[in-house]
């Protein structure tokens, strides 16, 4: 089985997919989506999967790099990483730093935060910085295998970048389908005939890149499908003494060499070197290497089915009519460089791969003499349906000598007049995108303008930001006598991920008559009725075997079971009644396929009764319209009993007030929700997708109501979490059980990614309102704070302990008042996600501290220290460490410098401090086994490996405390027989446990007193006892020979154990401490900014692996930074998401994490009251203070 090839958007979104296409009698190698790909497309291609360059017994380099950098963490976007980076190794023996951190666009990787991807494949570039090559043997020795050896790159084959003229004719061939024919040409003459041949009622589409299939989901099925790709006419390019004739086939990539190469040798052609920079924005590799005109004046050459051509404007184009008819090329006219001034923008929410928030193109034709405008040709998207040409403007600057103060004046009032943008969801909003217009038009003009036209403070304004290559560095302890402890080995899994060998919960075999399960969903507005269900026309479908809803379950609809001990109320497996929220399931289908059971899906008939008009789908909704959706459930007042502000106070003091307000934030795991059932002789084996398997069984046996006992659930690995998985999973593995209860067959169920982020909840929607009272010496006198959080439809995941954890441990606050409050409204219930409540506790403290510092007037930083608890010397002494080692004040006075020089361009720079209290809480029971034969040690626990590391870190305590090697040890998957009832998987919490319990169970050969004494619990008692003697007997024994001694003498060689949260009476809570001060560069014309640098120092006591840990806080970051930057949940007035895909949900991306990242872990702080001295992770690092997205920075 191919299993490393994943899939998750299924729109050439994410990279987990991308495979190698060589190309034929060439050294070209592309990296392409498969996912998009028809697969009769393929036909006499060679392709390349991740299986296919190495394995785990002989690793590609690229492979060995990505291990040894720690660039895999839950390891399922590994493959597609790697494939991307096979296709730009293969091709281009003189690859650059700079190719590689360009060409990551579409891969995305909600863990790692991309640093040591980038520098993986960074350290096999020709320009590679002596500290990558330092972490890797030398840089020229590329591969074992001669097959995978780079090639030169004069070797390169160019034939595909000229015309067909010479090469063999191939007559079309075709494949004939019951419903559909394909057909493929190689002439462009044999397009026509075909495209005349099937013009009538049947629907001919033709087929190249299919790239369009991820942004437009056709829901037209073609008859005829004519694959375009090879013919030769369309994939070439011609130059003659007008233009430059560009096939209409020619991929991004492609043309943007053509174009680069052009306009380096002809000077008409100057302006196509933007153009070939603006190509860069558009899509990813894998889409450029399958798949502006209006503004260049470009023409489009049409020719229809009679042979007729026909020349078209861009412009034109779109309102043309294209049936019967082909674009054969484009002709990019010759522009004097000396008449012509040309410049194209795209401002994006990410650095890659995302559409636009504004497009604008300006191409001005200048009198040479005078400078005055011929003509001008300005061209926006993204203002409304029909708007191309700021036409009035155009007119208006036409014989003006622009660079005149006056005019540029009056050209902007024009054009201020003639923008009307339009809301269009889930778009940014048209004010946002209209002041943005404007300013690209002036950002144009400053760049155009002579510079005695610009003053000095003005220049920058003209530049777009330029991003130079992101370096990093981590510094850390590490004790070589308490090796593999704190040695940083690489995951034990990795070497599995990057070959594809890793199994997940999606990859499990399918089995004889297995079955697929996909959910029917409500498309109403919340609160209406649901009337009738009726699946009569799915049923009919050939294929379809059943249907299921609330009347086919045997227990209670029911995923979140009371007995668990943890849940508010019984959230509905299946709506019953009353809608709850848009996309609610109501059943599910069941059928032979999963694409089938998808499509089956649509055809079930829901009738509704009216739309309701009591739905509350905000946070303000809620306060503003029904106040009994409002519900306190904490108030805390601190200091002199929560003491109002006297009077006298009140002269003394400046008020401020304000409001905060955080978004929700979507998982984006890349694994989507998950599960596999399949019927045994005495119940059910369950492999969910799950961070709870406790729950996994409980729910399904509440579903199916069957004793528990029955259910055996297993869980290897998950392909990433966040919390998404913790609860929200149980709804998808209770739904495949009963399926598959009900059938006796095996059932598979699979989430595509809309799906899972239409269904799934998200985090917390948070919003505050705050008063603040502060001295004249910026001291806070009082801060009062009314909290509201949105927990969705019910109340099942409640973060208040978390948030109050942190909201009041940073700061002095013996007088500060929040009072907590829970908004139910009709939206899917949100749930946790990476660091729940404490991330948004972090968040709205620092953004009052903030705010107020500004309403002061007063530096931030000293701001803050003027409030710190003083009384925490280690926060202080942290503190100080950062503001020395990051050279905080020296930065800042440049930073001044800086802005005072630069209109349009700024810095800054924030530090943010951070008291995170860590309590070991949950349970997990462990089993290790010691093996006869040959001393070999196996480990099964109740956590569950996401990608956090904790079976690495579980080898590692364990090798250390046994005196063996790590190889010796494996991990064994998570299941409830081994670990009945264990806790929820989450944080770093269940690695501090499982490690505790595994460093317990291994006192057995305890072979140093570095860690001094701790509690022996009976196992361990138990197990030191019978073996003490034979290590008497047998005191110069090897550890395989007293192994064997022991089972000889019929020693029981396995043992259990359970961490017993906090009663563990040698594990006390402690505090995490942490600073981060992240600098940024902001363009003000545009929004756009890029983090320079950020320096983070966290207290992780004696980290048991400091490559595992670097990746968490590296991880964390980017995924704070998505939440405040790029990533926005939008939903219409009804209630459904409209951001429940790829091309319009933005995670951050590789060229959008800190230009210069350097962590710290400070030396020689041990905690000694954790485990093995470590501490734990924080989750939830925030830049919050300086980072927001570009509509933000545009107000």
């Amino acid at each position: 089985m191919l299993t490393g090839t994943k899939k998750m958007c299924e729109e050439g979104g994410c990279g987990v997919c991308i495979v190698v296409r060589k190309i034929n009698n060439s050294q070209k190698y592309l990296a392409i989506n498969s996912c998009l790909i028809s697969l009769l497309s393929c036909q006499g291609w060679h392709i390349y999967t991740i299986e296919g360059i190495g394995d785990s017994d002989q690793r590609h380099v690229i492979q060995e790099r990505l291990i040894k950098f720690n660039g895999s963490q839950c390891g399922f976007c590994t493959p597609g990483m790697i494939m991307n980076m096979y296709a730009l190794q293969q091709s281009d023996f003189e690859l650059s730093m700079a190719d590689v951190e360009n060409s990551f666009g579409g891969n995305i990787c909600r863990c790692t935060g991309y640093r040591p991807i980038l520098s993986a494949f960074k350290s096999l570039c020709k320009d590679a910085t002596p500290d990558l090559k330092a972490c890797i043997r030398d840089i020229e020795d590329l591969s074992t295998d001669n097959d995978f050896n780079c090639r030169s790159k004069n070797n390169e084959d160019r034939n595909e970048m000229k015309s067909s003229r010479g090469v063999e004719v191939k007559p079309p061939f075709h494949f004939m389908f019951p419903r559909e024919t394909w057909i493929r040409v190689y002439e462009f003459n044999d397009l026509l005939r075909v495209m005349k041949t099937f013009n009538g009622p049947r629907i001919c589409t033709l087929v190249a890149g299919n790239t369009a299939k991820g942004v437009y989901k056709h829901k037209i099925v073609a008859n005829v499908y004519v694959d375009i790709s090879v013919i030769g006419k369309l994939r070439g390019h011609k130059i003659n003494e007008n233009f430059l004739a560009l096939g209409a086939n020619v991929t991004l990539t492609d043309t943007a060499k053509i174009f680069e190469r052009e306009s380096a040798k002809n000077e008409q052609f100057t302006y196509l070197k933007a153009v070939a920079e603006h190509t860069q924005l558009i899509a990813t590799v894998p889409i450029r290497n399958v798949r502006m005109l209006e503004t260049c004046n470009a023409t489009l050459d049409i020719v229809d089915i009679e042979g007729n051509k026909h020349l078209t404007s861009p412009q034109q184009f779109l309102k043309l009519d294209m049936s019967n008819k082909v674009i054969r090329k484009i002709l990019f006219p010759k522009l004097s460089n000396m008449e012509y001034k040309y410049g194209s923008y795209k401002i994006m929410p990410r650095h890659q791969n995302a559409h636009a928030l504004q497009n604008a193109g300006f191409l001005f034709h200048f009198e040479e003499e005078n400078n005055k405008l011929r003509s001008a040709r300005i061209v926006y998207g993204h203002v409304n349906k029909k708007f191309v040409h700021a036409s009035k403007t155009e007119q208006f600057l036409s014989g003006k000598y622009i660079f005149d103060n006056g005019v540029l004046q009056s050209a902007l009032k024009v054009l201020d007049g003639e923008l009307e943008c339009e809301t269009i969801l889930p778009e940014a909003r048209p004010d946002f995108r209209k002041g943005l217009a404007i300013s690209l038009f002036y950002k144009f003009i400053l760049n155009i303008a002579p510079k005695k036209c610009v003053s000095l403070p003005n220049l920058t304004g003209g530049l777009m930001l330029n991003r130079p290559i992101s370096k990093a560095a981590q510094e850390y302890d590490t004790k070589e006598c308490i090796y593999p402890l704190a040695r940083g080995i690489a995951k034990i899994e990795a070497k599995y991920q990057v070959t594809g060998e890793a199994e997940y919960i999606m990859d499990k075999p399918n089995y004889p008559n297995q079955l697929y399960a996909s959910f029917v969903t409500t498309k109403a507005r919340p609160k209406t009725k649901i009337l009738n269900l009726d699946a009569t026309k799915a049923l009919k479908i050939p294929g379809v075997v059943a249907f299921f809803d609330k009347d086919s379950i045997p227990g209670r609809n029911t995923f979140t079971p009371l007995e668990m001990g943890l849940f508010s109320s019984e959230e509905k497996l299946f709506c019953s009644d009353s809608i709850e929220y848009y996309y609610q399931p109501v059943g599910i289908i069941v059928a032979i396929t999963h694409d089938l059971a998808q499509s089956a899906g649509e055809m079930v008939e829901i009738r509704y009764g009216a739309s309701a008009k009591n739905a509350i789908l905000s946070i303000n909704d809620a306060l503003e319209n029904d106040q009994n959706r409002v519900s306190k459930i904490r108030a805390v007042n601190t200091g002199a009993e929560g003491k109002k502000v006297s009077l006298e106070q009140k002269e003394e003091t400046k008020e401020i007030t304000g409001t905060f307000r955080l978004s929700g934030q979507y998982h984006y795991h890349m694994e989507t929700q998950c599960c596999s059932a399949i019927p045994k002789e005495d119940g059910i084996n369950l492999y969910p997708s799950s961070q709870w398997i406790d729950l996994s069984q409980c729910a399904a046996a509440a579903v199916l109501n069957i004793p528990a006992n029955k259910i055996d659930i297993s869980v290897k690995r998950l392909g990433g979490g966040f919390g998404a998985k913790i609860i929200r999973n149980s709804l998808i593995s209770s739904s495949t059980a009963l399926a598959c209860y009900l059938l006796k067959q095996p059932v598979k169920m699979w989430l595509p990614l809309e799906s899972n982020m239409n269904i799934i909840g998200k985090r917390y929607p948070v919003h505050s309102k705050y008063k603040v009272w502060v001295n004249d010496e910026g001291i806070i006198q009082r801060f009062e704070n009314n909290i509201y959080f949105d927990h969705g439809n019910a109340n099942n995941e409640n973060v208040v302990e978390e948030f109050f954890d942190i909201y009041f441990k940073t700061y002095n606050t013996k007088l500060w008042r929040a009072d907590f409050c829970v908004v139910h409204t009709d939206n899917p219930t949100t749930c946790y996600t990476r660091a729940p409540g404490s991330a948004e506790a972090l968040a709205m403290v620092e953004a009052v501290m903030e705010h107020t510092a500004m309403e002061l007037e007063m530096d931030p930083l000293e701001f803050r220290l003027k409030n710190l608890n003083k009384d925490d010397s280690k926060l202080i002494e942290h503190i100080n460490d950062l503001l020395q080692w990051a050279q905080i004040y020296e930065r800042k006075s440049t930073i001044l410098e800086f802005n005072k020089n630069n209109r349009w361009r700024k810095k800054g720079i924030s530090v943010v401090p951070m008291t995170y209290p860590f309590h070991l809480m949950l349970g997990y029971g462990i089993l290790v086994s010691i093996y006869h034969i040959d001393g070999s040690v196996a480990i099964a626990h109740g956590g569950v490996e996401i990608g956090q590391g904790i079976n690495t870190k579980v080898v590692e305590v364990c090798a250390y405390k046994l005196g063996i090697s790590v190889d010796q040890i494996t991990v064994k998957p998570s299941n409830n027989l081994i670990a009945p009832n264990a806790s929820m998987t989450g944080a770093s919490l269940t690695s501090e446990a499982v490690c505790w319990v595994s460093e317990f169970i291994s006192l057995i050969f305890t072979r140093s007193k570095y860690w001094g004494k701790r509690g022996v619990i009976k196992a361990c008692d138990t197990l030191l006892k019978r073996i003490e003697p034979m290590k008497k007997m047998f005191s110069n024994a090897s550890w395989r020979e007293l192994i064997q001694k022991c089972h000889q003498e019929f020693i029981n060689l396995c043992a259990t154990s359970m961490c017993q949260g906090a009663k563990e009476e040698d594990l006390q809570p402690y505090n995490v401490y942490g600073v981060c001060a992240s600098e940024i560069e902001l363009d003000v014309l545009t929004g756009q900014y890029q983090i320079t640098r950020v320096d983070l120092l966290e207290d992780v006591g004696d980290s048991m692996n400091p490559g595992i840990d670097i990746g968490q806080v590296e991880g964390a970051f980017a995924m704070g930074l998505g939440n405040f930057c790029t990533e926005q949940i939008i939903t219409d007035e009804d209630g459904k998401i409209l951001t429940n895909r790829t091309w319009h949900y933005k995670p951050p991306g590789a060229k959008d994490i800190p230009i210069d990242f350097r962590i710290k872990f400070p030396k020689k702080i041990p905690n000694k009251v954790g485990v093995l001295k470590s501490k734990g992770m924080i989750l939830h690092w925030r830049s919050i203070n300086l980072l927001k997205a570009p509509e933000e920075y545009f107000k």
